[in-house]
């Protein structure tokens, strides 16, 4: 990099965060328990194999939760968990702006300009909200690695070295174990791309595909798992979110998988629309980035349920092909030069000052305008919290339902890799009641959180002999529930193996 490239990212730093600013007040997202683990909420410290991660995720998704679960042990939930976990995660998404621009300056070979682009186009469109980039997810963390592998195998081949090539597969194959298992075959596709192009990189993209794969087996074992414990909850997953074997579910989820990052590219079109004139009128190594898109769009198509922020991988493959759009601008002279300007001006007059001229609830509502009462939920959750913790305290919380955001808002936990009981277990965990309710019949939490109006106290009294009562509700149908009695009579019937017949 050259001084002037140097000199130019630190002075967009503090425009990027600038950009972002606004997004760091929002409510968390309900994923926000699969990142910094109850045991860990618990005990103060990390603890990868207690987690849900450990018990339900093949183990993976290492990376985010380090770095979530880090943040909290630094400063704590509530406000200081919000604000600090996007701020942190800034820096982060920065570095991957820094080698989209370098990729943009190796595809396009045209001087340091290409980088300026590629930098500044992924700044902002990983600022734009509808992707997902502002909560937690493991795709959030894919692009650094995806980005600096595509980087090592392009240069590998611009370079003659199969040895970079290879390099550049083992790296997305490595970050498919520890950061999301679907983006599996996404590595594979690159890899057999890479072996097309560079037959001498193949032996090199096998061995470090397998010592990728050497280093996460030793990781399962580490954490007291096996591929045979594990197999049967990444199954029932997808088995849950509608997976079926056959050409017509894959047709239709394509169609839908498109369809909604079509639809999340029209909430801000400007650099999509670049990305598109970049795709159809620029002839510039298109190959090796159509071989990049074909990656992340089989790992995008592969995941059953339709998240919105399953498509953030797509970011740096859209800023690549819309850095090559403005290229294909700027050859047109001064028109093409003024057209540029005038888009940056709609951009920030669309997207820039619009964060910081309404408030948290307009914020929050345009932010997750693909999903309707969710961001309300969320919202009404994020109000709670003060009251909760004071009525919480620091004593055990369990929380049943999916928003299970409040550990971290409230500050206490449960030791279970079971964050969120709900009847969704019943695929990934056959008798899951079984084990559960004996858990709690020996050491029951004092709270218990209801977010779905999937607590039954009931049940919890017949099954765990545990009396609990309506303490509180709160706007958004959250019920806070007290623990008043055990009855020990009772609870010894959650030993009887005929009380819970597997689920059907």
């Amino acid at each position: 990099m050259t001084l002037t490239m140097v000199l130019l990212s630190i002075a967009l730093l503090p425009i990027y965060l600038a950009l972002r600013w606004p997004f760091f007040r929002l409510p968390l997202h309900m994923d926000t328990g699969f990142y910094v683990s109850n045991h860990t909420i618990c005990a103060r410290k990390l603890r990868f194999s207690k987690g849900w991660n450990a018990t339900y995720a093949g183990c993976s998704k290492v990376v985010p939760e380090f770095f979530y679960s880090l943040v909290y042990l630094l400063h704590g939930g509530g406000d200081n968990y919000k604000f600090y976990s996007r701020f942190y995660y800034s820096f982060y998404c920065f570095a991957v702006a820094t080698l989209v621009g370098l990729l943009a300056y190796a595809l396009i070979e045209d001087g340091s300009l290409p980088y300026f682009i590629g930098l500044i186009l992924f700044c902002l469109l990983s600022s734009e909200p509808h992707y997902g980039i502002y909560f937690e997810s493991g795709e959030q963390f894919e692009l650094l690695p995806q980005v600096l592998g595509f980087l090592w195998i392009y240069l590998g081949l611009d370079w003659n070295s199969p040895l970079l090539v290879g390099g550049g597969v083992g790296l997305w194959v490595l970050e498919s174990y520890f950061i999301k298992l679907s983006s599996l075959p996404g590595a594979i596709i690159l890899g057999m791309g890479a072996g097309y192009f560079s037959p001498s990189s193949i032996p090199y993209s096998v061995l470090f595909s397998l010592l990728a794969s050497a280093i996460y087996l030793w990781w399962i074992r580490y954490n007291g798992q096996s591929i045979t414990k594990l197999l049967p909850a990444i199954i029932g997953h997808e088995v849950h979110s509608g997976h079926e074997l056959s050409l017509k579910a894959y047709l239709k989820r394509f169609y839908s998988k498109a369809a909604l990052l079509f639809l999340i590219s029209l909430s801000h079109p400007i650099i999509p629309v670049l990305a598109l004139i970049g795709f159809l009128f620029s002839p510039n190594n298109m190959v090796l980035l159509l071989l990049y898109l074909g990656a992340v769009a089989v790992s995008y198509v592969i995941q059953a349920a339709r998240v919105w922020y399953y498509t953030v991988p797509f970011l740096p493959v859209i800023a690549l092909l819309a850095t090559f759009g403005i290229e294909v601008l700027l050859r047109q002279g001064r028109l093409g030069t003024v057209t540029c300007f005038v888009l940056l001006l709609l951009w920030i007059f669309v997207h820039g000052w619009r964060p910081y001229r309404i408030n948290l609830e307009q914020l929050n509502r345009w932010t997750w305008l693909p999903h309707g009462s969710m961001p309300a939920r969320n919202l009404a959750l994020d109000q709670a919290a003060v009251e909760l913790r004071s009525m919480i305290r620091q004593d055990s919380l369990l929380v049943f339902g999916h928003y299970n955001q409040a550990y971290a808002l409230v500050e206490t936990s449960y030791p279970t890799s079971i964050i969120a009981p709900n009847a969704w277990l019943n695929l990934m965990h056959p008798n899951w009641e079984q084990d559960f309710y004996q858990r709690l019949a020996t050491e029951p939490p004092k709270f218990i959180l209801d977010s779905d109006l999937s607590f039954d106290s009931v049940a919890a009294k017949e099954k765990a002999g545990l009396n609990y009562k309506l303490m509180r509700e709160f706007p958004g149908e959250f019920k806070l529930f007290g623990l008043h009695g055990i009855y020990p009579a009772i609870s010894r019937v959650v030993t009887r193996q005929d009380t819970f017949p597997a689920p059907q």
